[in-house]
């Protein structure tokens, strides 16, 4: 929920954690249960054998819970994991894919890219949900693309609004909303220096940037849980729309 990468910033961090605890408060839902939420460094998860075990070990101990089989498991690190989402880009830490594969119930949020949500391909599914959350700073568009302005085609790869994710668990599902921040002038790093530093009120309070996404973890072991997947490589191949050439003559 905040635009900053520099050190001593911690008071920004708590004034997000009181708005939320504030507002909880005013609309009564102080008793909200709360979900298994897990860190991960992946600034040495690779190499850290002391942390891969003790995410194996914490993963195994809530799944080994019958209650807790088709509940998620909130995990979240910087770094994306290969073979998840935006088809491998920017990705590290090939052994966080290993080692979340035998838990379906694990819910990956991940950073670093900037890439932004709109894209479908933010969303996967295969041994376990990985979600790419854009970027509270800016966000960027695929590498290959140009984004359509006002003015033409942007001459730059980034787009300056932010985005977010914000999860909601029910008991038989969880919905993740895809939210543009706001639509003000925001800023990009251009020429060693950010171009822009806004400042509240802005003249938009967000939109969405696609539909919700509805994850269910519907069945009584692991492998049914994957199989009833439906944020997969294969299921968005079905969705894309069918193009229609015209008959040759």
């Amino acid at each position: 929920m905040i635009n900053d990468n520099g050190d001593g910033r911690g008071p920004d961090h708590r004034f997000v954690s009181e708005i939320l605890r504030a507002n909880l408060a005013r609309k009564g839902m102080t008793d909200t249960l709360g979900v298994h939420l897990c860190t991960v460094n992946t600034e040495t998860y690779n190499g850290d054998t002391a942390q891969r075990a003790w995410l194996k070990d914490r993963l195994a101990r809530i799944t080994a819970d019958p209650a807790s089989m088709n509940k998620p498991i909130l995990i979240q690190g910087h770094r994306p994991a290969p073979g998840t989402v935006m088809d491998d880009q920017q990705t590290a830490n090939p052994l966080l894919t290993q080692d979340l594969a035998g838990f379906p119930q694990a819910v990956y949020l991940r950073g670093h890219s900037h890439l932004n949500i709109n894209d479908e391909r933010s969303i996967a599914q295969k041994d376990f949900t990985a979600v790419n959350d854009g970027s509270m700073s800016y966000v960027e568009v695929d590498h290959g693309y140009q984004a359509i302005t006002d003015t033409g085609l942007a001459d730059r790869f980034e787009a300056t609004t932010p985005q977010a994710l914000f999860i909601e668990v029910y008991k038989d599902r969880t919905e993740i909303a895809r939210v543009n921040m706001n639509a003000d002038k925001h800023d990009i790093y251009r020429g060693g220096t950010w171009s822009a530093n806004p400042r509240p009120p802005y003249a938009s309070s967000g939109t969405l940037s696609g539909p919700a996404w509805t994850l269910r973890l519907k069945g009584r072991t692991s492998q049914e849980i994957k199989d009833n997947f439906r944020c997969t490589a294969a299921a968005r191949k079905q969705d894309r729309p069918a193009v229609h050439l015209p008959a040759r003559r």
